[in-house]
């Protein structure tokens, strides 16, 4: 009985995936790759980048939406300091978009790091706060 109990556990650790391997860490280069081809005519781009690029635009613009918020909370607390960046909400896709591309490109040592810190920095150099 012991011997089935082994090998029904083992047997189930082996098929479930772990979480090391099913969790994925999108990089300052999975983001270029989806919205570089933004910075193209429209028109020119294929079903799938047009998917991607779907992605990109909707990944920064919920950034932009949680840091306008996080700078919200602060001058409703009256934090000062706290904010490093101050995204102009008439900031539009388009230049959200140019601001990463461009920050991407000339940051190359970036493209491995974590997206959203990557995209943090690009605010952060593209719109400090006065």
């Amino acid at each position: 009985m012991k011997w089935l109990t082994l090998c029904a556990v083992v047997l189930l650790f082996a098929c479930v995936p772990s979480v090391a391997q099913t969790t994925h860490e999108y990089t300052g280069l999975d983001l270029l790759n989806r919205c570089q081809p933004l910075t193209r005519t429209p028109l020119s781009l294929s079903s799938n980048e047009r998917e991607e690029a779907g992605y990109c635009m909707g990944y920064l613009l919920g950034m932009k939406d949680m840091l306008t918020t996080w700078n919200v909370v602060d001058e409703h607390d009256k934090i000062k300091g706290r904010s490093t960046m101050c995204v102009p909400y008439e900031a539009t896709t388009a230049e959200l978009v140019r601001v990463v591309v461009k920050f991407l490109n000339d940051h190359p040592t970036k493209l491995h790091e974590y997206m959203g810190g990557v995209v943090i920095s690009a605010f952060r150099d593209a719109y400090p706060c006065k």
